[in-house]
């Protein structure tokens, strides 16, 4: 931890911090990795959304959307919407620059945290959930996860748009 601390502080992006605390920890303890209770292929797998949030958001197509992000409303639903559509991490990590000011980044926190519930895989905490649910034999039906999340993110979305 006071390892990735200090690459942060050093100045590097999160991911390269990150893959430098995985690279050490599987070094110094492999069993870590033997044993982690997540599996290795949702680790590649978020590994690779946020390398595409990397690319992504590097690209001149979405450097020019998101210079059109200039108020507290669409920074909100454009949150809501990115992380329906991939994971609220992705979406900030994406949407990060454009907020500048206090009120966009509230928009920015308010449209993720709402977006999240869109669909099962708006959240990290909602797939780990699922899968950990899912591991000791409990049925998670996503009929049921549709019929109570989408109407109650619809609501919430179109209200914490409006007060953003």
């Amino acid at each position: 931890m006071i390892g990735l601390m200090v690459v942060l502080l050093a100045g590097a992006p999160p991911v390269v911090a990150a893959i430098i605390g995985v690279v050490v920890v599987a070094l110094a303890r492999p069993s870590a990795v033997r044993e982690a209770p997540v599996s290795l292929a949702l680790l590649g797998s978020l590994l690779a959304l946020f390398g595409a949030a990397a690319v992504l958001s590097a690209s001149p197509s979405v450097q020019r959307l998101l210079t059109h992000l200039d108020t507290a409303p669409r920074v909100s639903l454009t949150a809501t919407l990115g992380s329906a559509l991939a994971t609220n991490l992705a979406a900030v990590a994406v949407l990060a620059p454009v907020a500048v000011t206090h009120t966009l980044t509230r928009a920015l926190v308010t449209g993720v945290d709402l977006g999240v519930g869109l669909t099962p895989i708006g959240s990290l905490a909602t797939v780990l959930w699922r899968d950990a649910t899912r591991r000791t034999g409990e049925p998670v039906p996503m009929r049921g996860y549709f019929v109570i999340g989408i109407p109650l993110s619809i609501v919430l979305v179109v209200l914490g748009t409006a007060m953003a």
